[in-house]
This record gives structure tokens, sequence and C-alpha cells, in this order.
């Protein structure tokens, strides 16, 4: 057997494990077969316990990689050797398009998971001893500041993957497979397009070609995009990732830690583009 630590892009602890099965045929030679294994452990049980339902009903069709194994602390997965959708050479459009297909497939799901609470994520978040007092005061400040969406969606939750990171989805042979449902919740699909939008960076005209594309497909709930909803509900995706990504690179050294940091930043900086009356939030970041 040979266990191989996955260090890049992960928040938990995962790994590539490989198990040579060797079997005798009549012919009284040996045969070996590799079987390839993704296995993630996670000792945060209660947030874990909800990926782990995501991740059996996403297998059964056919959007993740065949779940092989799972208790309160393992998940284990087949081991597809494909490649990230942000290292693929093609068009913008087309990742997109790849994307949207498979996010819409998440929202049929029927698993009972959490709802998205917004504070709640943030508050999780700023306990961390990344934060300085003054960071973690205007933070707080900008909660009871920034306009809020209704706590009890007007639209039907759907089960949305909440990291529709280019990097969680792999590709090969046009088939295309989502991984990582650690952020899943019930959410309003605005939610969903929101965070799509701010973790990948998309520009103005990516994010309504983003929308375009989801409407064109059969929405589980039947209701056009709301856009004052995926307005607000960009900023939150730009607030949770500038935060998660800033705390993310306190844990690193050099090169990755600059690269985190720099990431922290620009999602705060979108952040503040789009609520003008909090503009410090990023320099307290810099």
């Amino acid at each position: 057997m040979s266990v191989t630590k996955i260090e890049t892009g992960q928040s938990s602890s995962c790994f590539d494990v490989s198990i040579i099965n060797t079997s005798v045929h009549q012919s009284a030679k040996n045969h070996s077969t590799i079987k390839r294994y993704f296995v993630k452990y996670e000792t945060n049980s209660e947030f874990f316990k909800n990926e782990l339902k995501v991740s059996n009903a996403a297998s059964k069709i056919k959007l993740s990689p065949k779940l092989i194994y799972t208790d309160q602390n393992w998940l284990v997965n087949e081991f597809i050797e494909a490649e990230s959708l942000d290292k693929v050479f093609s068009h913008i459009k087309n990742k997109i398009e790849i994307a949207i297909e498979l996010m819409k497939q998440c929202h049929t799901l029927d698993v009972s998971i959490p709802e998205f609470n917004f504070s709640e994520i943030i508050t999780h978040i700023i306990k961390s001893k990344s934060f300085s007092v003054s960071q973690v005061k205007h933070i707080k400040f900008v909660l009871d500041v920034i306009s809020t969406i209704e706590n009890k969606p007007q639209n039907k939750p759907l089960v949305c993957h909440g990291d529709v990171n280019f990097s969680n989805i792999m590709t090969l042979n046009n088939k295309a497979w989502l991984v990582d449902f650690e952020c899943a919740c019930l959410a309003e699909k605005e939610y969903d397009l929101a965070m799509f939008m701010a973790i990948n960076f998309l520009n103005a005209d990516e994010q309504a070609y983003t929308v375009t594309c989801y409407e064109k497909l059969k929405s589980p709930d039947n209701i056009k995009v709301d856009q004052k909803k995926l307005a607000q509900y960009l900023s939150y995706a730009y607030l949770i990732n500038g935060l998660w990504y800033f705390d993310k690179a306190q844990g690193l050294q050099g090169s990755e830690m600059t690269g985190f940091h720099n990431l922290a930043v620009q999602q705060l900086t979108q952040f503040d583009k789009r609520n003008p009356e909090n503009t410090v939030l990023s320099q307290l970041f810099t």
C-alpha cells in the first residue's frame, strides 16, 4: 500500500492511497492490479456529517466520484486521475458552462442539512486567533451595517455546494465531477451563484454569462435568478472568502502565505467596492 498526502488546495487532511492486489491465475502467473482512493480525514464531526450526507447523495447520481466508505471521521472516494478545471486550457465560457451544469445537478439533491447562516459563518471564522482585536471589532461593525437578506429565504432553499471553485471540478474525457462538499448548505440558488462568481474572480460580463447559463437550464425551483438577491449574496461571498483566505494564510509561510494573503485582499477589495461605506475593511488586512 502506498499513501501520499495531498498538500495543495485542501482544508482537511487528504491522501492519495494506492492498494496493490495480487492474484494467482491458473497459469501460475501473478496478476497485479492497483486501486487508488481519495481519502479524507476530518475531526470537525458536525460539519463533516453534513458533507458525508451530500457526498453520498452526489455519488448516487454520479455527480461526484464513487463513494467507497464513510464513518464519523473518514471519507473514501474512488480516485479519478482527472485534471481540475482550473488547470484545463479552455475558454472561460466553456468552464462556466461545465460548472453551472454540475451546480444545477447539485441543486436537485434531496438532503437534510443546515440552512445558510451568514452571521454564524463570519462569527465562526473570526474566532480564530488570526484576527486582531481591532479587526474583529470592525468586522462586527460591518455585520451590523451591511444590508441583510431575510433570515427565511423567499424562494425554496436548495442543496448548494457553497464552493464551486474551478479547482473543485475534475474533468476527464468530456466527463466532469464535482468534489469537496464541506461547504454545502441549504440556501437560495443566488447564494451558490454568488459564491461561484466570487471564488473564481469572474468579471461583470462573466457573471452575466453565468446567470444566462443557469437560466437556460431547467431550474429546480423554476424561478429566474433574482438580481437584487444575487448582488447581496455577492457581498456576503466576498467577505466570507476574504476572511477565510486571511485566516488560512496565517498558518502558512513564504510564497504560500503571500498567495493566500493576496487572495484575501482581492476578495475584501471587491467587498469594499460593493459597500463603499466600509472601504477601510480591505485596508485592515494589507
